[in-house]
């Protein structure tokens, strides 16, 4: 999976992004930032990240840092768990905050 040099977000354009694993980068702008997911992760998503609307930005392929962003650090934790200090544990009650979301009980 050859990565690209991402140039802009949807919170403008990308000063620092670093990948994360492969197809996964996390991205930096002036203000904000979040992860960008390739084709080929979005198509790794489970069934019950799919449905998840794009309230703060375009999904599969961008999510949020603030409020996003875990979906993704979940689903592929065991490939980026070592950039983060945050447990599996952590990342499912941050989502579960969310009542938007349709997170199941059991992820793993």
């Amino acid at each position: 999976m050859k990565e690209s040099v991402i140039k802009y977000s949807p919170w403008g354009a990308v000063q620092k992004q670093k990948v994360l694993a492969p197809g996964i980068v996390q991205v930096f702008t002036a203000g904000h930032g979040g992860i960008w997911l390739s084709p080929e992760r979005q198509a790794q998503l489970p069934e019950w990240a799919k449905p998840i609307p794009g309230l703060y930005a375009p999904k599969p392929q961008w999510w949020e840092e603030d409020c996003e962003m875990a979906i993704p650090l979940l689903v592929f934790y065991s490939e980026v768990h070592q950039h983060f200090s945050c447990s599996r544990e952590a990342l499912e009650r941050e989502i579960k905050m969310f009542k938007y979301l349709n997170f199941p009980a059991k992820t793993a």
